[in-house]
This record gives structure tokens, sequence and C-alpha cells, in this order.
């Protein structure tokens, strides 16, 4: 689990963190460098204008892990 806060002028809050649970349900806090969030794609409100993250590319150095996270498709009505 993980949280970024984005600052109005588009930095890192600090105090952005996360939680990795081990298979053994074990849980260890991830402090702001202990992770890399990129994003990779957006989506462009159509009623608002405002754009937002879909997409992103979470790396954890420490653990040899990376996992993209994209959002399913679904038809709105």
């Amino acid at each position: 689990m993980f949280y970024q806060m984005r600052r109005e002028d588009g930095s890192i809050d600090p105090f952005s963190s996360g939680t990795l649970v081990e298979a053994d349900g074990s849980t260890r806090h991830l402090a702001v460098g202990d992770f890399d969030i990129q994003v990779e794609d957006t989506w462009k409100s159509p009623e608002s204008g405002g754009v937002y993250p879909s997409s992103w590319l979470v790396s954890l150095p420490g653990e040899d892990l990376t996992l993209r996270i994209t959002p399913l498709s679904s038809t709105r009505n």
C-alpha cells in the first residue's frame, strides 16, 4: 500500500509513505525514500478538465521489486 501526496507545485510531499506486507502477513513501514512512483499515463476529466494519474510504475529498490499498476478499462453510460 502506498500513498504519494503531490504538492501544488508538483513536488512530492515528504510525508508520503507506504506499507509492505510480506507473504507471512508481517508488515514494514516504507518511508518516501524507500520507493519510487512514476506516473506513466494520465486521464483528463471531460467534465472538470482535471488531469489525474491513471497508470504507475512503482519500484522498491531495496526489495528488488517493480510493479506496473494500470486500472481496468470500463465503459461509462
